[in-house]
């Protein structure tokens, strides 16, 4: 009886362990970390994801709110949120934060605080890429699809990784 207890309390014992640290977390996982970030890098979230996704679902904007989290914990990156938005070649709707233009509304607003707060669930299957096929170049577009491992399309998007 004295084994079976012991063997009862060992097994508890494991099974809470699981549960409050689990192994196996995924890379995705990690982006459910919050940022640190400055008020002004949450505004220039805000106009990015107002410009990329502005009248389309918050999930939706979380999404491309959370690619540019997933840049910033990503070793591949510049780790703020300034530095990503400012990278050479990346993000040409920044131009909407330096002159004002297509301003945030209220839902981008909540989809940025719930990103970078991480409180939502992250859907992005650690993309950090994306575009918009209706928008780009052929030789914008051929770059993603060639270099790119393929994701998800949402919305007129199609969202890729490394």
């Amino acid at each position: 009886m004295c084994k079976t207890i012991r063997l009862t309390i060992l097994s508890l014992m494991m099974s809470m362990l699981f549960i409050c640290c689990p192994w196996g977390v995924s890379a995705s996982d990690d982006s459910l970390q919050p940022v640190s970030y400055t008020s002004t890098e949450q505004e220039m979230l805000g106009y990015i994801v107002q410009q990329e996704a502005g009248g389309l679902s918050l999930a939706h904007k979380q999404i491309i709110a959370q690619v540019v989290v997933n840049r910033v914990q990503s070793s591949a990156f510049p780790d703020t949120i300034y530095g990503v938005l400012t990278q050479k070649n990346q993000f040409s709707s920044l131009s909407n934060w330096y002159s004002k233009k297509n301003v945030p509304d209220a839902d981008t607003l909540q989809a940025v605080e719930n990103v970078l707060s991480g409180n939502y669930e992250d859907q992005t299957m650690g993309a950090t890429f994306f575009y918009a096929p209706r928008w780009a170049s052929w030789k914008a577009a051929s770059w993603f699809e060639n270099r790119l491992q393929y994701l998800f399309t949402m919305d007129g998007h199609r969202f890729f990784k490394s």
